[in-house]
């Protein structure tokens, strides 16, 4: 890996080298998927092989991981967000950032195993109580019924889950 010099010896900017450089800032600040990290260096206008030879050398020195970044991931949604998600939603957004099925599947099994997190039926509830506690308008059940719906599945919750969720916010403040 020699990198490319100007005159002046420092790195060209579509170097492999400043790409690495460039990479490696992104990174300091947040974990990323394989995927964001080569769609933040070709905005930056770095061609297409050295992207790959930069990203191939930070996987070298596994400092890019997919798997790792999804289980990161997860588990900041799943058990450290203020707001409450579903599974459906948690994995959209995975894709979303170029990790595959496999790998979210992967992660999602290793944090359900090491971390334990709550039911998804409990964070519904816990969304809907939210959402319910938010709403001034509460004459029409109906409405309500409908808009804690649309809430949970905004946020990825299964059905099953919401419409438990839903009975019950609502159970609870004497509108069902």
């Amino acid at each position: 890996m020699t990198p490319c010099r100007s005159q002046s010896g420092k790195p060209n900017d579509n170097s492999q080298e400043a790409a690495l450089k460039r990479a490696l800032a992104l990174l300091e600040r947040r974990a990323h998927s394989r995927r964001e990290l080569s769609d933040k260096l070709r905005q930056r206008k770095f061609p297409p092989d050295i992207v790959g030879q930069a990203l191939a050398e930070l996987e070298r020195l596994h400092l890019l991981d997919d798997l790792q970044f999804a289980e990161l991931f997860i588990r900041e949604k799943l058990i450290y967000a203020s707001r409450p998600l579903g599974q459906r939603r948690i994995m959209q957004d995975l894709r979303r950032r170029g990790i595959d099925e496999a790998t979210a599947k992967q992660a999602w099994s290793t944090v359900e195993q090491e971390e334990r997190p709550e039911p998804e039926s409990e964070r519904a509830g816990e969304a809907a109580r939210r959402k319910l506690a938010s709403l001034r308008d509460r004459e029409d059940p109906r409405r309500v019924r409908a808009r804690l719906w649309r809430h949970l599945a905004s946020r990825g919750f299964d059905a099953e889950s919401a419409g438990q969720a839903v009975e019950q916010a609502m159970r609870e403040q004497g509108l069902w």
